[in-house]
C-alpha cells in the first residue's frame, strides 16, 4: 500500500482484517482520509502469522510490552516513523524472534513529545538482533546494548557517541558517509569487515585497532581527512600540509588474516606509505590506494 492516493480508513481496516491472519509481508505506506494514525495497524496485524514489516510515515503513540504480539515477525523497517526514545524497547519486545531492524529517517521525540533529538540517548536492547540498518540519525547518542548482532550498516547519520555493548558475535560493521565524536565497540574478537567510507570520526577504540579483531579479512578506510583519527599517524605540516603515514608492517602485524585492504586520503592531506616488503602484506590478495597528494613512488620498489 503506497501514499500516492487517499483511502478511507474503513476501507483501510476493512482490507487488513480480511488478509491478517493469511498475510506474511506487509509495506504499509497509505494516506488515509482521517489521517495516518486514525486506527492501529499494530494491533490489528498483530498476533497472526506476519514476518516482514514496514511502516512509512507513520506515528507510534504508546507501545505496550507485550512479548506474544508479533511472534513471527523476524524483520522490521521503521522509515520517518514517529515515536518516543521511551517507546522503542517496549515495541521491540513485541518481537521475540525480530532478527533484522531498519531505522531510517526517525522522528524521536522525547516524553514531553518534542522533537529534540541533538539531547537525546537512544539505546537499544533486543538480544535476537542479527542485523541492524541505521539511515539518517542525527544528532543524538546511540547505544546497542547486550547485543549479539552480527552485521550493523549506518548511512548518513550524525552521532555525540556510538556505542555497541557486548557484540562479540559482530562481524561486519560499515560506517558510510556519517560522523561521530565516540565510535566505541567492547568486543572485536570475531570481526571480519570494517569499513569506513567518506567519513569523519574523532574517536574510536577501533582506529588503530585497539580491540581485538584477529578475524579481521576486509579493513576499507575510504576518505579521511586530518582530523578523525583512524591510527594514520597525522604529522606536523609539511609544506603548509599535514601529512599522513600508513605502516603496512603494522597493520599487517596486528591483522593477521587480513585479505583485503583499501586506504584513500583526501582533503589536502599528503599522504606516505611505510611498506617493509612483501612479506608484511603476503596474506592481502586485493589491495586498494588512494590519494590525492602522492609524491612518494619509491615506497613502491618492493613491489
Amino acid at each position: 500500500m503506497i501514499d500516492k492516493h487517499k483511502f478511507s480508513a474503513g476501507s483501510v481496516v476493512a482490507w487488513l482484517l480480511f488478509v491478517r491472519e493469511t498475510l506474511l509481508e506487509l509495506l504499509y505506506r497509505v494516506r488515509t482520509s482521517r489521517g495516518i494514525t486514525s486506527f492501529n495497524v499494530l494491533d490489528i496485524c498483530g498476533r497472526q502469522k506476519l514476518e516482514t514489516l514496514t511502516l512509512f510515515d507513520y506515528r507510534i503513540n504508546e507501545a505496550e510490552p507485550n512479548f506474544q504480539r508479533f511472534p513471527c515477525l523476524t524483520s522490521l523497517s521503521l522509515c520517518r516513523v514517529q515515536i518516543s526514545v521511551d517507546e522503542l524497547n517496549p515495541l521491540l519486545s513485541a518481537f521475540p524472534k525480530l532478527e533484522r531492524l531498519e531505522l531510517s529517517k526517525p522522528i524521536l521525540r522525547t516524553r514531553d513529545d518534542k522533537v529534540r533529538s541533538h539531547d537525546m540517548t537512544l539505546k537499544l536492547h533486543c538480544p535476537t538482533f542479527k542485523s541492524l540498518i541505521l539511515n539518517e540519525l542525527k544528532q543524538l547518542e546511540f547505544i546497542l546494548e547486550d547485543s549479539f548482532i552480527e552485521c550493523v550498516d549506518v548511512y548518513h547519520s550524525f552521532f555525540g557517541l556510538f556505542k555497541v555493548s557486548g557484540g562479540k558475535k559482530l562481524r561486519h560493521f560499515k560506517f558510510f558517509k556519517s560522523e561521530a565524536h565516540f565510535l566505541d565497540f567492547e568486543e572485536g574478537g570475531n570481526l571480519e569487515v570494517l569499513e569506513c567510507i567518506a567519513c569523519h570520526v574523532l574517536h574510536s577504540n577501533l582506529f588503530p585497532m585497539k580491540i581485538h579483531a584477529p578475524k579481521l579479512k576486509t579493513l576499507r578506510v575510504w576518505g579521511f581527512s586530518e582530523q578523525p583519527d583512524f591510527g594514520f599517524d597525522i604529522e606536523e605540516l609539511i609544506h603548509d600540509r599535514p601529512f599522513a603515514t600508513v605502516d603496512f608492517d603494522q597493520i599487517a602485524a596486528r591483522l593477521p588474516e587480513l585479505k583485503h585492504l583499501a586506504v584513500f586520503c583526501f582533503d589536502d592531506v599528503d599522504f606516505c606509505y611505510t611498506l617493509g616488503g612483501l612479506c608484511s602484506l603476503e596474506n592481502v590478495v586485493l589491495l586498494e590506494l588512494g590519494w590525492k597528494y602522492f609524491n612518494n613512488w619509491e615506497y613502491f620498489d618492493s613491489f
